[in-house]
């Protein structure tokens, strides 16, 4: 299956809106994450947090669901500020553990991508910060 995903920030009590939503971007701050995976996700949370990868992807699981077939995944609270408190350096080093790792070593992934896709998520962090958001992930399939 072939699926469309985009990371936004929304206030916590908004996952259902996401869900029902039929382009989320057009609505919160997000990136387009078409080549993401839950398991990447989680993957990332794992990283940054020191929770095991197990508990990270149990984390990634559907917290609400749309009429259009959509769902919405509630990633860890503590993803953005962990995003935040990573220097570009600590950014890059994360981005070389992470393009080795099975998620993201399976799908083909180059580290300077996924240093691009933390340094996207590290902008939105920024955001969710100041506004007290937090990150979701949408995800439909195509």
């Amino acid at each position: 299956m072939d699926f469309v995903m985009m990371i936004v920030v929304a206030p916590a009590d908004q996952a259902q809106e996401i869900a029902d939503s039929e382009c989320p971007m057009d609505e919160w701050q997000g990136i387009e994450a078409a080549e993401v995976t839950p398991a990447m996700l989680a993957q990332i949370s794992s990283a940054l947090t020191g929770e095991a990868l197990a508990e990270a992807l149990d984390r990634c699981e559907p917290v609400a669901w749309g009429d259009s077939g959509a769902c919405v995944l509630g990633l860890d609270a503590a993803l953005g500020p962990r995003l935040l408190d990573c220097a570009d350096e600590a950014l890059e080093e994360l981005a070389e553990e992470l393009a080795a790792s099975e998620a993201f070593e399976t799908a083909g992934w180059q580290a300077g991508e996924v240093y691009s896709l933390l340094v996207a998520m590290q902008d939105l962090a920024t955001l969710a910060s100041s506004d007290e958001l937090r990150f979701f992930a949408w995800v439909r399939e195509r």
